[in-house]
């Protein structure tokens, strides 16, 4: 999440996943979750989680990131993970060599890259991981046990084993991938933190979004987007909106 360091949440040894605001192309998933670096807390009622008069301002991950440019330019102005699209064949995706340009201008510039996976093999999350010297992802279709040195964004599964201090929860719209809104009236507030919620945020709702349910951090990507490009003055307008919650 893009913000300045004294405002940024640590999850871990720096802060920890968005995944994904949702890729356009729709993601078939099977409805569970995954998580990066949370720690259970006791269950609290949706109510007093969502009126809290004060929280933390939550961290920025914007995802499906494609130009090196972008990715220096959302860290410098804030963003706190910039994800890439590691599997083959969607409109996001790249390659390993321009991947390991995005996540050097992302580590360069204050943001830790992020790695998005679908229906990967283990060996295949590992292998690229240890190319791109990448240490968090967000995998969808995927449940073996995650290794030690590799920390998960959990999607949607708000009742797996979190690993403290390594694991966190992305809760996106029924159809993870897709970009769509979360519905508000089938939503259930996580019990575990730290928590990130996705799907067709942009810079008009994301206030809106998060006063109503308190993440931890929001995940955008088509929100920011014109004629399918990561646009500039869309990201900047995004994180001022997410910089200036109170």
């Amino acid at each position: 999440m893009l913000i300045e360091e004294n405002d940024k949440l640590r999850f871990g040894a720096k802060s920890a996943l968005f995944a994904q605001d949702s890729d356009s192309e729709q993601i078939a998933y099977s409805q569970s979750s995954m998580s990066i670096c949370a720690e259970i807390e006791p269950a609290q009622k949706s109510s007093d989680v969502a009126s809290k008069a004060s929280f933390a301002i939550p961290s920025i991950k914007v995802c499906g990131v494609t130009d090196p440019e972008i990715a220096a330019f959302a860290a410098q102005n804030g963003a706190d993970y910039i994800g890439m699209i590691l599997t083959p064949g969607f409109r996001r995706s790249v390659t390993l060599a321009l991947a390991k340009q995005i996540a050097d201008a992302a580590r360069e510039n204050g943001s830790i890259p992020v790695g998005v996976f679908v229906s990967a093999q283990l060996s295949d999350i590992e292998s690229t991981c240890h190319d791109l010297s990448i240490e968090l992802v967000q995998a969808y279709q995927f449940s073996s046990v995650f290794p030690k040195h590799l920390k998960r964004i959990f999607i949607n599964e708000s009742d797996a084993t979190f690993r403290t201090d390594c694991d966190f929860l992305l809760m996106e719209s029924g159809k993870p991938g897709s970009g769509e809104k979360m519905d508000e009236n089938n939503f259930s507030f996580p019990l575990v933190k730290p928590w990130f919620i996705a799907g067709g945020l942009n810079p008009e709702n994301v206030k809106a979004t998060i006063l109503r349910y308190r993440p931890d951090g929001v995940d955008v990507s088509s929100g920011v987007e014109k004629e399918g490009l990561k646009d500039r003055e869309l990201i900047l307008e995004f994180i001022k909106e997410v910089k200036g919650c109170e």
